[in-house]
């Protein structure tokens, strides 16, 4: 813990870990992954990606079948209720239904352009699909077309049936989601978005709608059109948006690169930032456990939505107060405001139930040996109690509710504190030995040392004192800025650690120093404990979540899942589980990782961070394994890069040398790849300003300095385009094959192409290209939030497809006054 690095990528990383984990990665697409779907079963995924097929896969990650037919990109994937059949929409204007050995059933033919969404009704016998020519279209399962739904004004990019299979929802680019039955008649019109609709999703009970925009926005609406709930943080586009299965939660995708969880009223319940590409899809599985994402880098991933919580235990009607681990580890105790205390097994079976407070029980604790329990309670009295819930003993003497009760080792004595300000000593029969008076206000928290010699006690009066069991008070300890709820002992006894209304905990040496203050919960902390090995604290706080901290205040890790105050919160002998306890009536187990395991896990996750921030991984010496060495020195050269291309040839020299340090197996000169580098970034400038022979000369030595020099696609691109313009297309065709060569399928650099094949009188190839960029067009017109940007291409697309026809009549297209018009528009 010494070398333990308190900084923040590995803090905000540690948080998402305590919500997250990845469960698997599945690689095998050849381009970005569209759709993702849970099979109803869980135990296989469908992928639908650009590559043009779709995928099968059981969730290890091995691929089962291969789904080849599709002409274009695969928009989306599903799967029939029985999980026997699965339908899959495409850019090649059909759906398509297939077995699940990968042979294709029925073909959908009808729609006028792109199928962006499909979608089975629940008895399976019927499919919808959505449409880039504004319409939604019902089929039968032999391909025979049962309905046309006419009313969208722009493309429909996602269709949904409600549960009862008797509505359909439908979301579109002209902004608005809307409800039909299936004569395709129109029911309501949600109408509140700022952009295109991407995702529309029924809640398991059919009476809510969740939509997902462009405007960066996930709203809930009830079937009448009123909006009900906005869910507002994502930075970018929300593309796709589910409903867990019991309802309770959403799961949103964003071009963001995150995926985060919502719970009904638009609380955001988690974020997670892992992902390095944007998302596009996402699947619960039928469980609700674990979350499957798509996305741009051709991969789809396994999440566990668990996270660290092991178990769920439900069934009080009232807020729970305490909660104790047996000294085994194998049972539970819980106290609750419903005058109750239970036993429970740590599958959240119910053992016993313990009746007899008059009132409220505050708090519950184990006698050593696990064989007893103290309880102590609102009506006065504490109660001692053998395991299948008989009452030992009645201890009375407190004036006013009793807070807290502790064991001694030895299992011999009991002390309590009290409203009353008192704290006092019993032995088991419920006999008083001692009075301790002292505090001026409330006693919340009493705490044996681990020698059995000493009690430490928390106030309401702001202090924690320190007492002999004679009640003599040994020390004061000040500083907390309010009421103090909870006090412990390390295990070695030299320490206590206090929790505050003042929203800290606090760590003291037994003369009352403070060692370290510990700042991060948002609300009063009820509760703290040490782990067993007394390298960890845990903290239960009103902000509704539990925290792990090291010993110096850095926060470890964060568990969020209660849906009020946490009120206590109790270690496994083992130290590898947690238990809470809260006000929203539940008790949670959530499992522990050592901090060795933590900062494994967060620096495997910390590789993408290490490309983007390579000097970060210096100080973290427990994250220099062989994977993050190379990504720290791929981030070296990427700033490398940069400053070469700003001119900045030395500082870029500096940040190679570093990159070699970290990875010394890359191949490059850095002198000569800085001044390569600055070299083509000159000529590219001086291609712009139609200096083409300077600029041509700069590639060619940038290329005889450094023979494996990269030049993107985008600078042989700019010679292209420029040399052809100022009329160099002859000097420049090399510079366009190779940017063809490096981005076969990018429209914008096919049409520079096709303008020095035009100039240079390769008609045939000109026309080709143009015709490429046309067709281009049309692809990421669908992908274009942005009016001005849209109507630029499409300017752009009627251009080209007049040339096209002027080249087909043997015409030049290229006049002087053309090629003087692109230059401005260039400029």
């Amino acid at each position: 813990l010494d070398n333990y690095p308190a900084i923040s990528p590995l803090y905000a990383l540690q948080q998402s870990l305590s919500k997250f984990k990845e469960k698997r990665r599945f690689r095998g697409h050849q381009d970005l992954v569209w759709s993702v779907s849970f099979s109803p079963d869980g135990k296989m995924l469908a992928t639908a990606s650009r590559d043009k097929t779709v995928r099968l896969w059981d969730l290890q990650g091995n691929q089962l079948a291969l789904l080849k037919g599709h002409q274009d990109l695969v928009f989306s994937v599903s799967f029939s209720p029985d999980g026997k059949t699965l339908a899959t929409a495409s850019r090649d204007n059909t759906a398509r239904l297939w077995d699940l050995q990968g042979n294709q059933l029925a073909l959908l033919k009808g729609h006028q352009d792109s199928v962006f969404s499909v979608s089975f009704s629940p008895d399976g016998k019927t499919l919808a699909t959505a449409s880039v020519d504004k319409t939604v279209r019902l089929w039968d399962l032999q391909g025979n077309q049962l309905a046309r739904f006419q009313g969208h004004q722009d493309h429909v990019y996602s269709v949904s049936f409600s549960p009862d299979g008797k509505t359909l929802a439908t979301a579109s680019r002209d902004k608005t989601a809307r409800l039909w039955d299936l004569q395709g008649n129109e029911l309501a019109r949600f109408q509140r978005h700022q952009g295109w609709v991407n995702s529309v999703s029924f809640s398991r009970d059919g009476k809510t709608l969740a939509t997902a925009s462009w405007d960066k926005t996930v709203r809930l609406w009830d079937l009448q059109g009123k909006q009900l709930a906005l869910l507002k943080g994502h930075q970018q586009s929300v593309f796709s948006v589910r409903f867990s299965r019991d309802g309770k939660t959403l799961a949103t995708a964003s071009w963001d690169k995150t995926v985060r969880l919502w719970d009904l009223q638009g609380n955001q319940l988690a974020l997670f930032k892992g992902h390095q590409f944007r998302v596009n899809s996402l699947s619960f599985s039928r469980d609700g456990k674990t979350l499957a994402t798509a996305l741009w880098d051709k991969t789809v991933r396994l999440w566990d939505l668990q996270g660290n919580q092991l178990a769920l235990l439900k069934g009080y009607q009232d807020p729970v107060n305490s909660v104790s681990f047996s000294p085994d580890g194998k049972r539970l105790a819980t106290a609750s405001s419903d005058k109750t205390v239970r036993l429970w097994d740590l599958q959240g079976n119910q053992l016993a139930l313990l009746k007899g407070h008059q009132d409220l029980v505050f708090s519950v604790s184990f006698s050593r040996d696990g064989k007893t329990l103290a309880t102590a309670s609102n009506d006065k009295t504490v109660r001692l109690w053998d395991l299948q819930g008989n009452q030992l003993a009645l201890l009375k003497g407190h004036q006013d509710s009793v807070f807290s009760v502790s064991f001694s080792r030895d299992g011999k004595t009991l002390a309590t504190a009290s409203l009353d300000k008192t704290v006092r000593l019993w032995d088991l029969q419920g006999n008083q030995l001692a009075l301790f008076s002292g505090h001026q206000d409330s006693v919340n928290s009493v705490s044996f040392s681990p020698d059995g010699k000493r009690l430490a006690t928390a106030s309401s009066d702001k202090t924690v004192r320190l007492w002999d069991l004679q009640g003599n008070q040994l020390a004061l300890f000040k500083g907390h800025q309010g009421s103090v709820f909870s006090v412990r002992f390390s295990p070695d006894g030299k320490r206590l650690a206090t929790a505050s209304s003042d929203k800290t905990v606090r760590l003291w040496d037994l003369q009352g120093k403070q060692l370290a203050p510990f700042q991060g919960h948002q609300d009063l902390v009820w509760s703290v404990r040490f782990s067993p090995d007394g390298q960890m604290l845990a903290t239960a706080s009103s902000d509704k979540t539990v925290r792990l901290w090291d010993l110096e205040g850095n926060q470890l890790a964060r568990f969020q899942g209660h849906q009020d105050s946490v009120n206590s919160v109790s270690f496994s002998r083992d130290g590898k589980t947690l238990a809470t306890a809260s006000r929203d009536n539940t008790v949670r187990l959530w499992a522990v990782e050592d901090l060795g395991e933590m900062l494994a896990r967060g620096c495997k996750l910390l590789e993408g961070y290490f490309v983007d921030h390579p000097e970060s991984l210096d100080s973290l010496n427990k994250c220099q394994d062989s994977d993050n060495k190379i990504a720290a020195a791929s981030g070296f050269v990427k700033q490398g890069e940069e400053l070469a291309k700003e001119g900045n040839v030395e500082g870029a020299i500096a940040k190679f040398k570093e990159a070699k340090e970290w990875n010394p197996k890359l191949e490059f000169d850095p002198e000569a790849k800085a001044k390569a580098i600055a070299l083509v970034e000159q000529g590219e400038k001086l291609a712009k300003e139609g200096e083409l022979t300077k600029a041509l000369s700069l590639y060619k030595e940038a290329q005889q300095l450094d023979p494996n020099l990269e030049i993107s696609a985008i600078s042989w691109n700019a010679l292209c385009w420029n040399g052809s313009l100022h009329g160099y297309a002859a000097d420049v065709i090399d510079a366009c094959e190779k940017a063809v060569a490096k981005e076969p399928e990018h429209g914008g650099i096919l049409d520079s192409r096709g303008l020095a094949r035009a100039l240079t009188g390769d008609t045939a190839g000109a026309i080709s290209d143009f015709q490429a960029y046309v067709d281009w067009i049309d692809q990421i017109d669908l992908l274009i939030d942005n009016d001005q940007h849209r109507a630029r291409g499409q300017r752009h697309k009627k251009q080209r497809q007049k040339w096209i026809d002027e080249l087909w009549a043997g015409k030049n297209p290229f006049t002087e006054e053309v090629l003087k018009g692109l230059l401005e528009e260039e400029g």
